[in-house]
């Protein structure tokens, strides 16, 4: 009995640090990941500043500091780290070589649930930098993805920050403001996201035949199955690609 007493006192003492901490798991769908309660900027900049200082130390690195294995990021990120590290010799982290001396954080676009933020080499010119997406789970939030792109290359990842396949859908049931056609996907472990679209001339579409038009909005259906591409605003997404499934 006094084992058990002892077990159960261990088990509350580091439950209340965690609760003070503001670090908790989340399980949904059977997967698990921990969330902060922290402000989503102070969770990227408390990663990115862990992260610089293991890049600056002489004695060891991220990788054999075990930052890759965070519990903040999500698993996917944790296994795109480990492999990028040993596929490149640009951090995936910073994506900046040489090192960065410091950086600082800007938000580009904020959802409710999303949110994504440039990680910028301070008083630097270079033109690379990370673009990080953080998202809320229940009452936390969590490092989902970190890409790197470089505002010089017309190939650069940049081209899009949002590529998800989804259903498009007007109807009221499912969105706010049935004047737009909205996408409706799964993030993760997080169902039925609903991001309004905005097309201009730019938009374009292509077909189950792979053959590309500018987009025609009259031409799309209730529940059409497609990928979506763009970059995310505050309001909504800026539609570069539609592609029916």
């Amino acid at each position: 009995m006094k084992n058990k007493k002892y077990i159960s006192g261990s088990v509350l003492v580091l439950a209340i640090i965690a609760i003070v901490a503001g670090i908790f798991y989340v399980q949904e769908n059977n997967k698990v990941q921990i969330v902060s309660r922290d402000d989503p900027t102070d969770i990227v900049v408390d990663f990115y500043q862990t992260w610089l200082d293991t890049v600056q130390s002489t004695s060891t690195d991220p990788y054999q500091a075990g930052l890759t294995d965070n519990t903040l990021l999500s698993k996917a990120l944790q296994k795109k780290l480990s492999q990028a590290h040993e596929a490149s010799d640009v951090d995936p982290v910073l994506c900046q070589i040489p090192t960065p001396r410091r950086f600082k954080v800007e938000t580009a676009y904020e959802q409710p649930d999303e949110i994504q933020m440039n990680v910028f080499s301070k008083g630097s010119e270079t033109v690379s930098q990370s673009v990080v997406t953080i998202r809320q789970l229940d009452e936390g939030w969590y490092i989902d993805d970190i890409s790197c792109i470089n505002e010089s290359d017309p190939n650069t990842d940049r081209e899009f920050t949002f590529e998800h396949e989804g259903v498009l859908s007007k109807d009221p049931a499912f969105v706010t403001d049935a004047a737009y056609w909205h996408i409706i996907y799964i993030q993760n472990i997080v169902p039925d996201r609903v991001v309004p679209l905005f097309f201009d001339t730019e938009s374009t579409c292509i077909d189950q035949d792979k053959k590309e038009s500018t987009c025609d909005q009259n031409q799309f259906t209730e529940m059409q199955h497609v990928i979506v591409r763009g970059n995310m605003t505050e309001a909504g997404l800026e539609v570069q690609q539609v592609e029916t499934l």
